[in-house]
């Protein structure tokens, strides 16, 4: 019976590269218990590794000259340095260029606070207006033509429909405001 050296191959492949990733995440790891098991596990692939070398060599295939894919050495050449793993996983998974972030973490929070307080006015303004039943229905009109407008925009940047994410901040918004009436009704605090 003839000995299945591809199959044998790409074991050997799959192995080394098993203990590259393993021994690249033990060295990314600073949790001690995590990094250990990392270690370990990347040992056991070598073991196996060494294995699947043993049947080749076995088989009269020098099996020597194997190291780990190219698809295992990118990522595990990129986890030794945190701050290009960091920028390449935010530049290929969130699509985000970290060289154009910038940004002050005070003017964040400004502008966190200004719209804050802009979206604060919307449900307020009819009862300048009107009061009673018919200020409760237009701020009630207002908030979710509001909060529709705040949905549509975020699909903007969040890739996602824009009906779902006008839906999305509507119901988020009206929960928001569900909890705010049932904290006013536990406490005493009636609209009239």
């Amino acid at each position: 019976m003839k000995p299945d050296i591809a199959r044998y191959e790409k074991n050997l492949r799959e192995e080394l590269d098993g203990s590259a990733l393993y021994a690249a995440l033990a060295a990314a790891e600073i949790d001690p218990i995590r990094r250990d098991l990392f270690l370990q596990l990347s040992q056991a692939e070598a073991m196996h590794a060494q294995l699947w070398r043993e049947k080749l060599s076995a088989a009269g295939v020098d099996a020597e000259g194997f190291t780990p894919s190219f698809r295992t050495r990118v990522p595990t050449d990129l986890m030794r340095n945190k701050r290009a793993a960091l920028d390449t996983l935010a530049r290929e998974e969130l699509r985000i260029d970290p060289a154009e972030m910038g940004g002050n973490p005070w003017s964040a929070a400004a502008f966190s606070f200004a719209l804050f307080a802009v979206g604060a006015v919307f449900p307020v303004v009819p009862f300048f207006f009107a009061g009673g039943m018919t200020g409760m229905a237009w701020s009630l009109a207002l908030s979710v033509v509001a909060l529709g407008a705040i949905g549509l925009a975020t699909s903007l940047f969040s890739g996602r429909g824009t009906v779902y994410s006008a839906m999305r901040q509507v119901v988020i918004g009206a929960v928001a405001a569900g909890v705010t009436y049932a904290i006013g009704a536990l406490i005493g605090v009636s609209l009239s």
